[in-house]
């Protein structure tokens, strides 16, 4: 069994249901960019936040690292994935193995912002957070 924190739960399932349902609404590109935007500014907000935390001496130094180092994480799944979406429209929507990717990625990137909302998250409320068990299993994609 996977255990994840509330928080990042949430925002697994919110963003892999909004790439999912990009890929339904036929705009499947053009949906799938603007979801990696709503991440790139989701991250920017969380980094932001892990700033003033620091800046206020409610991080030390060694967790503004591990923040750092799980930012970086995020930051090339996310240039990965836009990677693999932009060869995947060069192709004029023909290149099934760059979509393939791309939805991979997508997964991947959701995840590693996820970790990162709950790393800092942990850090700001001094205290666990719920832990729910997912099963190891998020709209049908494993995530172990």
């Amino acid at each position: 069994m996977v255990w994840l924190k509330r928080r990042e739960f949430v925002v697994v399932a919110v963003i892999v249901a909004m790439v999912f349902v990009g890929a339904c609404a036929g705009g499947f590109v053009k949906n799938s960019f603007r979801t990696l935007a709503v991440s790139q500014n989701t991250y920017d907000a969380t980094m932001s936040s892990a700033a003033s935390l620091y800046r206020e001496g409610k991080i030390t130094i060694n967790e503004k690292n591990k923040i750092i180092e799980y930012g970086n994480l995020y930051y090339q799944a996310h240039n990965e994935a836009v990677a693999a979406l932009e060869k995947y429209a060069a192709s004029d929507y023909k290149d099934t193995e760059a979509k393939q990717a791309y939805m991979d990625l997508a997964v991947d990137v959701s995840m590693r912002l996820a970790k990162l909302i709950a790393l800092i998250e942990s850090y700001n409320l001094g205290s666990s957070i719920n832990k729910i068990d997912v099963s190891g299993r998020v709209f049908g994609v494993n995530i172990r």
